[in-house]
């Protein structure tokens, strides 16, 4: 009689969630610092950066005008979103595990499809807006891209390799 082998055991999953948990708080804050970095440059805020995502689900204005309250729901938002990343990607090489092998390849083509899935997919169907490849100027697309292949997808990689490992 065969043996059943669950790879999602509970002994497993435990062990995986501080990695993931860890990928998507090092994900987001690498992101935000990006983000701050180049729009400071332009007299943007990071406090203002973190309305505008949380503009994503309260409405531009209402979020601009929510002072910290709405600084706080984009702060959460951002890294909610960059742990699920992670999550995906962790779960994913639990189906495929050629994406640990080859961290730096796969993490990096990941970080291409989440910027994608970001900001061509899931910003325009929650604002209702336009992608944002046609409101940004092409510089910063660029830069954001980068920032999303090396900053996000890599260390969702990484971190999920480490859990393997572990």
């Amino acid at each position: 009689m065969k043996t059943l082998h669950l790879p999602l055991a509970a002994d497993t999953t435990r062990s995986v969630v501080p990695w993931v948990l860890l990928a998507g708080l090092s994900a987001g804050t690498l992101e935000l610092a990006f983000s701050s970095f180049y729009w400071i440059f332009h007299g943007v805020s990071p406090s203002r950066i973190l309305q505008v995502i949380a503009g994503w689900i309260l409405g531009r204005e209402t979020a601009l005008a929510g002072g910290w309250a709405s600084v706080l729901v984009g702060a959460a938002l951002h890294y909610a979103l960059m742990t699920a990343m992670a999550a995906g990607y962790a779960l994913a090489a639990r189906r495929l595990p050629v994406l640990l092998q080859q961290p730096l390849r796969y993490g990096a083509l990941y970080g291409a499809c989440m910027y994608g899935l970001m900001f061509v997919v899931l910003v325009p169907l929650l604002t209702g807006s336009r992608p944002l490849a046609t409101l940004q100027p092409l510089d910063w697309q660029v830069a954001c891209f980068a920032a999303y292949v090396v900053l996000v997808g890599i260390p969702c990689a990484v971190f999920a390799r480490a859990a393997r490992r572990n």
